[in-house]
């Protein structure tokens, strides 16, 4: 029990004080690219780490808070205090995961297939010149 507890501890105390970027609230909204390490604090944020973040850490402590993070955008390592937490990720994102509470929920997103190409049509072409009179002038 008492093994819990010191872990426990130790993984909140990481996640309160090893973030760069603190994003502290309730029910806030953020949207933007992140660098370096993240850390969410706060209960039903929403927060969207946009093409070209680059996190090394992203840490979450609160409960009913969601994440997502766009295609193009990486995260290295995910550490989550809390419960009901869900973050969204795009398919083929790889990173290290660690939790603490319950009902929190990583989901995988597929990477949108772009729309298919138009079939191409056939350009007319232009309409021949008038023909030209090729008569005497002097007659």
């Amino acid at each position: 029990m008492l093994r819990i507890i010191v872990a426990g501890t130790a993984t909140v105390l990481c996640l309160t004080g090893c973030a760069h970027t603190g994003l502290r609230g309730h029910a806030g909204q953020y949207e933007r690219t992140f660098q370096d390490e993240v850390g969410v604090w706060g209960n039903a944020n929403e927060v969207t780490l946009l093409r070209g973040s680059e996190v090394s850490k992203l840490s979450i402590l609160g409960d009913a808070n969601r994440v997502t993070i766009e295609n193009g955008a990486t995260i290295r390592k995910l550490e989550i205090a809390g419960r009901d937490n869900v973050v969204e990720y795009p398919d083929g994102e790889r990173f290290e995961y660690n939790y603490l509470g319950i009902h929190n929920r990583l989901i995988r997103k597929p990477v949108p297939t772009p729309p298919p190409l138009s079939p191409i049509e056939d350009i007319p072409a232009e309409p021949p010149p008038p023909p030209v009179e090729t008569g005497d002038p002097h007659s």
